[in-house]
């Protein structure tokens, strides 16, 4: 079993929609998938579960605090551990030792599941850092823009104590630029009509932290979740996860690095 989270100390990236359709595409190609929403603030929850109806329900909050609770059963492949305020908790007094709960209880727990996809939180803090200690690897989206690489060169700055002394494994698998405006591709290399100078920019950035080469793939512009849901308000899980984000090759990319 393999923790993948889905990181970036901003919001408004794609961080969620790229976790749900990263679960619902590898779902459909045979693997068993847990979505650990792990923000309170339940986007991903609230894509498939009223927050309502959860309230008082077990939830992740249980799971760090080391209870196994049943997850919800999104699709024959997919299930969910939902999200709840009590995650905030989390952010105020945790000593060294609980950064490790998230990671150790999911694996102890949920070790029948061949992927566990962890959305994390859009501000950097404690959660993040959990959800780092406990990732085989971190997929990080972003928009292609100054703010957002901004925001990138402080996640890096968090990323590096987690990699040196809590989490020496853990792989950085790469980074999907979202909402692209029109890809081509020339002489192999990606040509954005509206944004091939950010293009080179997050090239450029990452060389410059030796990280070039990881970036894994650019999404085009595509419906918001909240566009794609059925008529009783959650995701439609009959949805080709392509029409929600073109993953595929992304997909392949991630099983090559993390199952090598």
């Amino acid at each position: 079993m393999k923790i993948i989270s889905i990181v970036n100390g901003k919001g408004g990236v794609g961080k969620t929609t790229t976790a749900i359709a990263l679960a619902m595409l590898r779902a459909s190609q045979g693997r068993r998938v847990l979505l650990g929403d792990f923000d309170n603030q339940g986007n991903l929850t609230s894509s498939f579960r009223s927050l309502n109806e959860l309230i008082g329900q077990p939830n992740i909050y249980n799971v760090f605090k080391g209870e196994r609770i049943e997850p919800f059963k999104i699709s024959e492949n997919l299930d969910l551990l939902p999200a709840t305020n009590d995650l905030l908790q989390l952010d105020k007094s945790v000593n060294t030792e609980e950064l490790f709960y998230l990671g150790d209880n999911l694996r102890k727990f949920y070790s029948d599941y061949d992927e566990i996809i962890l959305d994390t939180p859009g501000t950097l803090g404690t959660r993040v850092t959990m959800g780092l200690i406990a990732a085989d690897g971190v997929v990080i989206p972003t928009i292609m823009d100054e703010y957002s690489f901004q925001a990138l060169v402080q996640l890096f700055k968090a990323m590096q104590p987690v990699w040196r002394a809590l989490n020496p494994n853990m792989i950085l698998i790469g980074l999907i630029g979202n909402q692209v405006d029109g890809i081509a591709t020339e002489n192999g290399e990606p040509i954005l009509r509206s944004e091939r100078d950010a293009f080179y920019s997050l090239r450029d950035l990452l060389i410059s932290l030796n990280l070039d080469n990881k970036i894994l793939g650019l999404i085009g512009k595509r419906e918001a979740i909240k566009k794609l849901r059925d008529g009783k308000g959650g995701i439609d899980i009959d949805l080709d996860p392509r029409s929600m984000l073109e993953l595929g090759n992304v997909s392949q990319k991630i099983t090559d690095i993390l199952f090598k």
